[in-house]
């Protein structure tokens, strides 16, 4: 929200009355002190917008001034992650680390083999990492995650299995090619 504060002078003259226009349109009108109109900016869409204030004093003359501003909307930042199990013999982490100086609030959307999407909520402090153990808020089974934020984030993903595991970073969009560097066929590789 927006406090649009107007501060006319009474000069010899009392204000009776100020309007707000937000693109031309009256958005509010005041008519006592404080002479101020409070704009939902997150209800706009990102760009420019011509603020004007008018003021009326009780001798019917007018006095106006108009400003440009620009509204933009933090960024949405997408982490996808194919892979996850929570089942009996694996034990799975999703590990967020927010670079900003202030909360990051981060959407998990986990699908599960069928299709379910189960959705999470998690707030990660300035400049910290937090350390989601998955087994403790999902049911048994496979699953891929889905991660939203408002803020840019980095996230991993990694399982452990008896003594051996292995951890994976995210991507930020899907696609229909990928390349992978690693792969083996061989006799003792599944």
């Amino acid at each position: 929200t927006v406090k649009v504060k107007a501060l006319p002078k009474s000069d010899p003259w009392p204000v009776t009355k100020v309007e707000f226009y937000l693109n031309g349109k009256l958005a509010e009108t005041a008519d006592k002190a404080p002479w101020q109109w409070q704009w939902d900016a997150s209800k706009s869409a990102e760009g420019q917008y011509t603020l004007k204030v008018v003021a009326y004093s009780s001798s019917g003359k007018t006095g106006s001034v108009s400003r440009t501003v620009s509204v933009r909307k933090p960024p949405v930042i997408t982490w996808y992650f194919a892979e996850g199990s929570v089942g009996p013999s694996f034990q799975t982490w999703l590990l967020l680390m927010n670079p900003n100086p202030s909360p990051a609030r981060v959407y998990a959307t986990f699908y599960d083999e069928e299709g379910k999407a189960e959705r999470r909520e998690f707030v990660v402090e300035p400049r910290r990492r937090l350390n989601v153990h998955l087994n403790q808020i999902l049911r048994d089974g496979a699953f891929a995650t889905k991660l939203e934020s408002d803020a840019i984030i980095f996230a991993e993903r990694s399982m452990f299995f008896g003594h051996d595991g292995h951890s994976s970073t995210g991507v930020t969009s899907p696609s229909k090619v990928w390349y992978f560097a690693e792969g083996s066929t061989e006799s003792g590789f599944d």
